[in-house]
């Protein structure tokens, strides 16, 4: 060894950096962790959406065959981009 200051300098640094490693491979774990959650919550919720927009569908089958006064105020919630009140 030429000098114990120089290698107690590297040292530290190279503790250091392994410190900082350890703590950005924490974080990219708990990110992707994350992520992948919301990508299973995203695509439950895109299931969800489908499944009402079938049932939407055959609400509206049947109501072609069986118009009800009921079934009419249903589908007129269902349309896209309609005010929705609580006031029948």
């Amino acid at each position: 060894m030429k000098s114990d200051t120089t290698t107690t300098v590297f040292n530290f640094l190279l503790a250091v950096v392994i410190v900082l490693g350890m703590i950005f491979m924490f974080m990219v774990f708990v990110r992707t962790h994350n992520l992948q959650i919301l990508g299973a919550q995203a695509e439950s919720a895109k299931n969800e959406l489908v499944r009402v927009e079938s049932l939407g569908n055959e609400i509206g089958a049947y109501y072609q065959k069986n118009p009800t006064p009921e079934l009419k105020q249903i589908l007129q919630l269902l349309q896209p981009g309609q005010p929705r009140t609580a006031n029948h």
